[in-house]
């Protein structure tokens, strides 16, 4: 089990004074049983506790776990149930908390070699490159913390979209510095397919409009004291994506309505296809540049797909989140694209070669869903993502030098 191969990575930690709390919300006794008695093997440092699957209990492990600490602890590590972890995670980035201010430290992600299955190197492609950065996002996994500007920040919130965003952009507004490591010493377990995928996806999008609700004190205040303008234009810069992709959702949904309203009239003219052809050169280019830069060497073309790829889905999840509409169908996002496909095709047709610069724009537009369908298509390894479970790692002590 991918919980239990986490465990033993923890067990082999070189690091002294490791205590490690795991909390289980899954349903069936035959996914948590198992874990429970691999953590009374590894001896009386791992403790193991089940809440419940609730959602309350979900929201909660985190909090639970922390009372459940020792009042010792120095530094508190999370990892995910099928997070790898490097031995050396804790003895190179514990060490850092020693300095007076650091509030967080946030570790870098392995990423797959070559001979990985193709959509767990496309799911790789789709992080951006891990640099250092003004501000700093903490992940649910190898992310360490100081336990006093935690226990200060009064735990987790419950309530957030993203409990560990959210933690990491309040301790930062309170003054906590946060550090962003390049050296990748571990990594969570990637997306099994494509659904996996498109869920993170949309997990993202709803987290980063809960922050922007949550800290918009902050974060749309230039003058506000608690981030620097560094940190705030970093933060925003990570949200400005999804709004582009409801951009693209507006422009093909104004693209359809002008097709099926003004193609009927087989006159070309009155159809506006300079000013969509202008849009879906911008909304795509921008988009891929966007990928470009943030991608790694060697995972560009990669980077470039999973980007377009995630517009229909992202762009359908802001929508409905700013709207405060319940969960749209999942295969809604996907027929888009095709219904554009369509409205070209019809465009040609009804127009002629007239009509071609509004085909053009209705293609551009229609590239999400191309890539979408490529990605579908991409080779699967055999991975399940875990559910329910999160693992505390405390240190009573820091020591040693970090290198």
């Amino acid at each position: 089990m991918e919980a239990c191969a986490t465990l033993d990575a923890l067990d082999a930690l070189d690091y002294p004074a490791l205590d490690v709390l795991v909390v289980d919300t899954s349903s069936s006794p035959a996914a948590w049983e198992p874990v429970a008695e691999h953590c009374a093997r590894l001896g009386p440092r791992f403790r193991f506790f089940h809440l419940g699957c609730h959602a309350a209990a979900r929201r909660a492990a985190l909090n639970f776990a922390l009372e459940e600490t020792s009042a010792g602890a120095e530094v508190i590590g999370t990892l995910e149930a099928g997070c790898a972890v490097h031995a050396a995670w804790l003895r190179r980035t514990a060490p850092l908390l020693s300095r007076p201010g650091l509030g967080f430290v946030q570790g870098a992600w392995t990423t797959p070699g070559p001979d990985a299955p193709g959509f767990e190197r496309f799911a790789a492609a789709s992080r951006p490159v891990t640099l250092p950065a003004a501000a700093v996002t903490m992940r649910p996994s190898l992310a360490l913390i100081r336990a006093e500007a935690l226990r200060l920040a009064g735990g987790w919130t419950e309530s957030a979209a993203d409990q560990h965003a959210e933690l990491g952009l309040r301790l930062q507004r309170q003054g906590w510095e946060a550090v962003q490591m390049v050296e990748p010493l571990g990594c969570p377990l990637p997306p099994a397919d494509l659904p996996a995928w498109e869920k993170a996806q949309a997990a993202a999008v709803r987290s980063d409009l809960d922050l922007l609700r949550r800290h918009a004190d902050v974060l749309l205040n230039p003058l506000h004291p608690g981030l620097s303008p560094a940190q705030r234009w970093h933060l925003l810069g990570q949200m400005l994506p999804a709004f582009t992709d409801l951009l693209w959702l507006a422009s093909s949904g104004f693209a359809l309505i002008a097709t099926l309203l003004l193609l009927p009239l087989r006159d070309a003219s009155v159809l506006p296809a300079s000013p969509l052809l202008l849009a879906s050169l911008a909304l795509m280019g921008g988009r891929a540049l966007v990928a470009l830069g943030q991608a790694r060497p060697g995972a560009r073309l990669l980077a470039v797909l999973a980007s377009l790829a995630a517009m229909p889905l992202r762009g359908v999840t802001l929508g409905q989140a700013l709207l405060g509409r319940g969960t749209w169908r999942a295969a809604w996002p996907a027929r888009l694209p095709a219904l554009l496909g369509v409205a070209l095709l019809l465009s040609v047709l009804l127009a002629g070669g007239a009509a071609l610069p509004w085909a053009l724009a209705l293609a551009l537009l229609g590239l999400p869903g191309l890539a979408a369908l490529l990605v579908g298509r991409l080779p699967r390894g055999p991975l399940t993502a875990p559910q329910g479970r999160y693992g505390l790692a405390s240190a009573r002590r820091i020591s040693g030098s970090a290198f």
